[in-house]
């Protein structure tokens, strides 16, 4: 195990422009750097969208659009669905399609989600409950299905 760490060492300083610091190559080559800001950017998007949130309290938004307290345990089972039928394609396709396609494919994908998603909470209940229902469960499959997909992604790049 020790000369395997070793060895692990030498390779890494025998390959990097900073010797006594081989992790200064992240921010001083210009492709590392590249990368290094690209999946951060990534990461930060990913988080920003509010898929935590959305996630965390899917039951109480269910609630909120008209569906009883019963009926909404059961329908965020749709998100969390959506979510999963999501990254079956990323598995088996991002390698092959490229993750810059990837990304400007899913990016504007559960941006439209999430443009539904908020339209929904516009719709008066009173005239037209579902109304509100479907555009809401809409939205939510398409930014839950875009998401699973990004996600994969952002993972798959640390």
């Amino acid at each position: 195990m020790k000369a395997s760490v070793q060895e692990e060492e030498e390779e890494v300083s025998a390959g990097a422009a900073n010797k006594r610091f081989p992790w200064v190559d992240f921010f001083t080559v210009p492709r590392c750097r590249r990368s290094i800001v690209y999946a951060n950017i990534m990461i930060l998007l990913g988080q920003l969208t509010g898929v935590n949130a959305i996630m965390y309290y899917m039951s109480v938004l269910m609630n909120q659009i008209g569906f009883d307290p019963a009926k909404a345990n059961y329908m965020s089972l749709v998100g969390g669905g959506a979510l999963l039928l999501g990254t079956i394609p990323a598995i088996f396709l991002m390698e092959t399609c490229g993750r810059r396609f990837w990304a400007i494919l899913m990016l504007p994908g559960f941006f439209v989600g999430l443009i539904l998603i908020g339209v929904s909470y516009h719709i008066p209940l009173t005239t037209n409950l579902k109304g509100a229902e479907a555009c809401y469960l809409l939205g939510l499959i398409i930014y839950m299905g875009f998401f699973g997909s990004y996600a994969c992604l952002t993972w798959g790049e640390i």
